[in-house]
């Protein structure tokens, strides 16, 4: 399972059964679900309890995913897969926690702890091109493009989107660190 992780804000945990009608909650709203590859739509309780047990008997060397909670409720999740390979970075946030910068506090703590204390090399991430406000905050962080390509969405069917894969280097997350690293930003592992 994923260690807790606390920041000014938020608290990044395990996820927990009690998360499910907040994972059906908001993954239920197209707004999120459309611009996630493996989500579907509509996301049912069956999907969030498949999601919760993959997470709770995960290998934590392999797969790290966090539960985004902030005042006591699931809002969105962080995370990374194949940690012994080439691994994908992402993330979502609840709909009604947009534009607080919550996502930016969980991606910093989450890559924070993936570089620093996972030793992690590389992360490679994805963003459907039509999600600006994305790809802002991978760029940054220092995710750079690597491909022009298109993906699939879980919640669109079998349609190919345009997309762009990109890609943070050891080197790039330390190099734009203290770029993205407020006064007040902290957290504790």
């Amino acid at each position: 399972m994923s260690p807790t992780i606390l920041t000014d804000r938020l608290i990044l945990r395990p996820f927990r059964q009690d998360d499910i009608v907040s994972l059906c909650t908001h993954l239920n709203n197209y707004k999120i679900s459309s611009l996630l590859t493996v989500v579907p739509f509509p996301y049912n309780r069956s999907d969030a309890e498949e999601w919760i047990s993959l997470n709770q008997t995960a290998d934590p060397n392999d797969m790290l995913n966090w539960a985004i909670e902030y005042e006591g409720a699931l809002v969105g999740t962080v995370g990374a897969v194949d940690l012994r390979g080439e691994t994908n970075f992402g993330y979502w946030l609840s709909e009604q926690c947009w534009g607080r910068g919550f996502t930016s506090e969980a991606v910093r703590s989450a890559l924070e702890y993936l570089f620093e204390l996972k030793g992690m090399i590389a992360l490679r991430s994805g963003v459907f091109k039509e999600n600006v406000a994305s790809q802002r905050i991978l760029a940054k962080f220092g995710f750079q493009q690597i491909a022009d390509t298109f993906a699939y969405s879980g919640a669109r069917g079998a349609r190919k989107i345009p997309y762009l894969r990109v890609e943070l280097t050891k080197r790039n997350y330390y190099l734009n660190r203290g770029s993205v690293l407020g006064t007040n930003d902290h957290c504790a592992f």
